[in-house]
């Protein structure tokens, strides 16, 4: 088990009732809102997850890909704004009313803590109101005598993988929040004793970070956290609690559980889902179905007995679904140039260097021609910079994993939102691929030659802040042929390492 999941499980903090001061639940009360419009944002992309799939699947049928519907609703069944929802379709309160209160209650907290929630909220809010915006863009362009023009069909592909990213942006917002939030209320210093509430706040971790695990499809701790799982249950029967809001936590989490161990035990899922993946059909359709509202509830009725005891304690968050789109089986190839880099392999030996090469990528769809641009040569490093140990330089954290196959990889980088001066240096393997580049919204690409085993490894170091802090990348590769980004931060105190695990 690695240190940051021990440190989740040694650490997690021992609840119980206490008296607080009033400005203490004041503030308290202030940051649950802003949790509360995180919880419903995610119920309203869920709506919107469905939508957009049916979408993807529609236009699939005009470029010769085999469709099997997935969702029975269009945009006639829904709100105009899903996430404003005047007539309460959906929710009691709507996101947007949770915003108005989170910005009004959010006085109370101090003034940099309040920016901060702002900032993150208010980016969540845009991104929720493109996603509604994208469903009629969708609408317009998916009917039928439309999708005779491929120039629509490219529109349509482009504006689904803009969805991708929307719903990843949102759920690195989502954290940020979180982060700012349980920084604050580890400053209020609200004194607890109440093992049972800490034990099903564990719960609720182990579950979360599964779910991120199978998110990012990383298998290596899944297993621990099963058990972790199972043993917090175990624990929190010992309480002998009656109160049928923490039964029902109990149950859900056991169906969960089942869940977990089926994916882990490596089981197999509808044949309608294979183009998305085993991951994609366990986290969004079996797994969130467990953990959030619009599905089974666990993490709506732990809130609710939470509440219903007055526990001085933060909401728990739900996760968001993910998205993917789904291209057709009938590929034109394509010839790309991309950069290959060849570290030196032993202390000593040459320096990093490029070669162009061409290698065949499928289109899903044809798309408009542009000139290739010769690749940009690697800066090489001075002496001095190569010999130049990381831990005098920044801090590696937030270690991240992706699994390829055995060879090579080809990855892309590119700055994750607009273009806004972020420089960056890469390392892999321990030697500089790339030093103070600026990243552009045009992807960077490279083929790394790969280690056997779990040895290869990406770090990325920020050379200034950009416009917009922190340093955002974007880094895409394609396994088993399907196309997969990872969000890497950066800031210059901290730097965020991928590991490459090679799957024999």
């Amino acid at each position: 088990m690695n240190r940051k999941l021990l440190f989740l499980f040694l650490f997690l903090p021992i609840l119980g009732t206490a008296q607080i001061s009033d400005k203490q639940q004041q503030e308290l009360t202030a940051l649950n809102n802003y949790l509360h419009f995180a919880n419903e944002s995610t119920h309203g992309l869920l709506t919107a997850h469905r939508l957009l799939e049916t979408f993807n699947q529609k236009v699939n049928k005009y470029v010769d890909l085999e469709s099997k519907q997935l969702n029975f609703y269009s945009n006639a069944d829904l709100p105009a704004d899903i996430f404003q929802d005047p007539e309460h379709w959906f929710y009691d309160v709507s996101p947007y009313t949770w915003y108005d209160r989170s910005m009004e209650d959010g006085k109370v907290l101090p003034p940099t803590t309040a920016g901060q929630l702002r900032k993150e909220m208010d980016k969540m809010r845009r991104i929720i109101k493109r996603v509604n915006a994208i469903r009629f863009d969708l609408e317009g362009l998916t009917k039928e005598e439309d999708l005779k023009e491929k120039r629509n069909l490219a529109q349509i592909y482009n504006t689904l993988e803009e969805v991708v990213t929307l719903y990843d942006d949102y759920n690195v917002a989502k954290k940020r929040l979180k982060r700012t939030i349980q920084k604050r209320y580890a400053a209020l210093d609200i004194a607890n004793e109440n093992k049972e509430v800490g034990n099903i706040i564990a719960i609720h971790e182990n579950i979360r970070a599964f779910l991120e695990g199978v998110r990012a499809e990383d298998s290596n701790n899944l297993t621990a956290l099963v058990q972790h799982l199972k043993n917090n249950l175990t624990t929190a029967k010992s309480f002998n609690i009656t109160d049928r809001s923490y039964l029902n936590v109990l149950e859900k989490s056991e169906a969960f559980a089942a869940v977990a161990q089926k994916y882990v035990g490596d089981a197999g899922f509808p044949i309608t889902y294979n183009l998305y993946g085993r991951a994609y059909y366990y986290y969004n359709m079996e797994m969130v179905a467990k953990f959030n509202r619009y599905g089974s509830g666990l993490v709506k009725d732990l809130n609710e007995w939470v509440a219903s005891k007055n526990y001085p304690v933060l909401v728990q968050l739900e996760e968001p679904h993910f998205f993917k789109v789904i291209y057709p089986k009938k590929e034109v190839p394509k010839l790309e140039t991309v950069e290959t880099i060849k570290p030196k392999s032993l202390p000593g030996g040459d320096a990093p260097t490029v070669a162009a090469v061409n290698i065949k990528t499928p289109r899903a769809i044809p798309k408009k021609e542009v000139p290739q641009k010769v690749a940009e040569p690697v800066v090489t490093p001075t002496p001095e910079e190569e010999s130049k140990d990381f831990d005098e330089r920044v801090n590696v954290i937030k270690q991240q994993q992706i699994n390829v196959g055995p060879g090579s990889i080809t990855i892309g980088i590119y700055d994750h939102q607009l273009a806004d001066g972020d420089i960056i240096s890469l390392n892999y393997n321990g030697h500089w691929i790339l030093k103070n580049y600026q990243l552009r919204r045009v992807a960077r690409k490279m083929t790394l030659p790969l280690k056997p085993g779990n040895e290869n490894y990406l770090i990325l170091h920020a050379e200034n802040l950009g416009a917009k802090p922190p340093n955002t990348v974007t880094l895409s590769y394609t396994y088993n042929g399907e196309k997969k980004r990872i969000v890497m931060e950066s800031d210059l105190d901290e730097s965020e390492m991928i590991k490459i695990n090679v799957q024999q």
